[in-house]
């Protein structure tokens, strides 16, 4: 929607076309940060040694499910070779450009566009841990991330106890990343897609793309299930869903499809901040009248099914980390789930099509989707009107090797 949005605001006609209706997706059900202190890209070395030790274990943060998928094992072999130290260090600057320029446009957004205040909140981020061990490895990535100039504190115990009274016996500490944010994803989703109706952008919900018309390696035609439309310029961001169609413009296209979950709380609590919980990658979010517990990772391909236990292991992370907040039976049916577009090398895809030269690609964002959405608009929009980019944007191209 931010690219539709830059671009009407630049003088385009765009027309917006969504197979899903507004609220499903990982786009509303997220966990609503805004995570420039997540500057260390997802193939990083010790996914590798995690990963194997995460799949034999039912509660663990990842679940990959067995199939013969041709796409999913070059996937997993790309993903697994680009987790390296240098390719980490390489990583980390197009990373934090992107988030940072991607939360501060944000806050331009809701300023200009008088979006209510208390959908957004710049309280930061607490990464809470259980066990000292990886509270010494997270103190070690805010000193880098203080060395790159973010607002980042570390407390132990006591001082988190008063920042956040209500959590448990069993934490140790946190890392406060000052330089983070949170907010309420449903409604401002709702408000960006009323801004941009009123801007004369044209919406099709409910309408997905079947297909392209393609000559001279131009665009030409667009066909859906319900009726075609011409088109001089295209954007793919498709999420988890956009190899498909990339495949039927003859681009290759790696992403892998990262299924997560959310629960939200509307019983009474006294969490304050937004935090992840360093053991169980899960992350709780106090939005403007509940409570989201957020996270899992399943590798299942775009398989909707909602997995039982890995609700119980959200709850559980929950419950093991806070205190004095009651999780009902309603809550724990009223379940929402999404995509993370993962691509091989932790990094999102955006960009003009190399072979294609009036197709521009947005998608790959794994899980900041949230955090890049803004910036990814603009950056397309940049590219559109051939105009110098507000960062650096050559580690995002879309067909790299």
């Amino acid at each position: 929607m931010f690219c539709a949005y830059y671009l009407k605001k630049n003088g385009y006609q765009v027309r917006l076309l969504e197979a899903r209706n507004p609220y499903e997706g990982a786009s509303s059900i997220n966990a609503g940060l805004f995570c420039p202190s997540h500057f260390i890209a997802l193939a990083e070395p010790s996914m590798k040694s995690k990963s194997f030790q995460w799949i034999i274990r039912p509660s663990s943060p990842l679940y990959v499910q067995p199939r013969l998928d041709l796409n999913f094992l070059r996937w997993g072999w790309q993903f697994f070779k680009n987790a390296n130290v240098k390719h980490v260090e390489k990583s980390i600057k197009p990373l934090l450009d992107i988030t940072l320029l991607g939360k501060n446009l944000f806050e331009i957004f809701l300023e200009e566009e008088n979006i209510n205040e208390h959908l957004y909140s710049n309280k930061g981020l607490l990464m809470i841990y259980s066990d000292e061990k990886n509270g010494i490895k997270e103190r070690k990535t805010g000193d880098k991330a203080r060395n790159l100039g973010l607002d980042v504190e570390d407390l132990d115990r006591h001082k988190l106890l008063e920042l956040e009274p209500s959590i448990s016996h069993i934490v140790k500490g946190a890392v406060h990343y000052k330089c983070d944010s949170h907010s309420t994803p449903t409604k401002i989703m709702d408000a960006l897609r009323d801004k941009i109706r009123d801007l004369g952008v044209e919406l099709h919900f409910g309408m997905k793309v079947t297909g392209f018309d393609k000559k001279n390696q131009l665009i030409k035609m667009i066909h859906t299930d319900q009726q075609d439309f011409e088109s001089d310029i295209t954007i793919l961001a498709c999420g988890a869903w956009s190899p498909i169609l990339a495949k039927s413009v003859g681009i290759p296209m790696l992403i892998e499809a990262g299924k997560g979950y959310n629960i939200d709380i509307s019983t009474p609590h006294k969490i304050k901040y937004p935090s992840i919980l360093i053991e169980p990658k899960t992350a709780i979010t106090p939005m403007e009248s509940f409570l989201r517990i957020s996270g899992k990772m399943e590798l299942m391909g775009l398989n909707t099914n909602i997995r039982k236990n890995s609700i119980t292991t959200l709850i559980h992370a929950f419950k093991a980390f806070y205190q004095d907040v009651e999780v009902t039976k309603e809550n724990q049916m009223d379940i929402s789930s999404g995509f993370r577009p993962l691509s091989v090398d932790g990094l999102p895809m955006i960009g003009r099509s190399s072979s294609i030269s009036n197709l521009f690609i947005a998608t790959g964002h794994g899980m900041l989707g949230w955090s890049m959405a803004a910036a990814t608009g603009k950056i397309i929009t940049e590219l559109i009107q051939e105009s110098n980019t507000s960062i650096p944007v050559d580690a995002f191209r879309p067909e790299r090797s």
